[in-house]
């Protein structure tokens, strides 16, 4: 969050372009002295670290010791387009502010000691104690509840559900099976019996003729 108090210490230590490197970490451990401070505090700055002599354009600076002894403040350039320089500084600068006798090779990877990374990660781990207050703020302590009342858990609303109920789609209706095909290739059907053989029928008598009902002439005789 902000902090108006430091914005405001810090207007005496700064002008349009440049700030005053060692009145700026004064004023740093000053502002969080009472306020339970980590192990380092850090100032992300738009300002060029200057301090007219031998820093010129510096990515970060500190002037304090010991680190895990006491709060350590630093000044750090806000540096978006560098980031990697402005992170290797920020590791320059916590090398630089352990105590050399209990990491004696702080810039030697290996030694007869041991390996650099065992003995930092060693004394890095007696940091996070604080400077000199170990408990937060009375402030910002949240309220204990009476005695005999067990604290109970905060409550959620319930948020009606507006979006209707997911269902899976219908499957579709089965489609009736395809009529059968016939087949083209069976047997045709058999033929029908031939009807029995029938004896042959006797030839018809021709009809007796009709007698003729004129009789004929009677011959004349010829005279001659």
């Amino acid at each position: 969050g902000k902090e108006p108090g430091l914005e405001a210490a810090l207007q005496g230590n700064k002008n349009t372009e440049y700030i005053y490197l060692d009145g700026a970490i004064d004023v740093l451990t000053a502002h969080f002295i009472n306020q339970n401070p980590p192990d380092i505090i850090c100032l992300v700055t738009n300002y060029t670290i200057h301090n007219g002599d031998n820093i010129r354009k510096a990515y970060g600076y500190s002037k304090d010791h010991t680190l895990c002894k006491s709060v350590v403040s630093m000044l750090l350039a806000y540096a978006p387009d560098t980031a990697g320089y402005a992170g290797r500084m920020l590791s320059e600068m916590i090398r630089a502010s352990v105590n050399p006798q209990e990491v004696p090779n702080l810039y030697h990877r290996t030694s007869r000691k041991g390996s650099f990374k065992d003995h930092i990660k060693e004394y890095l781990s007696t940091c996070n104690k604080g400077f000199e207050h170990h408990d937060p703020p009375e402030d910002n302590m949240p309220p204990q509840p009476p005695p005999g009342i067990p604290p109970r858990p905060p409550t959620v609303p319930e948020v009606p559900d507006t979006h209707p109920p997911v269902h899976p789609p219908n499957p579709p209706p089965e489609l009736p099976p395809p009529p059968a095909t016939p087949d083209t290739t069976a047997a045709p059907p058999p033929k029908p019996p031939a009807p029995p053989a029938q004896p042959p029928s006797p030839p018809e008598k021709p009809p007796n003729p009709t007698p003729d009902e004129t009789p004929p002439a009677e011959p004349q005789p010829d005279y001659c």
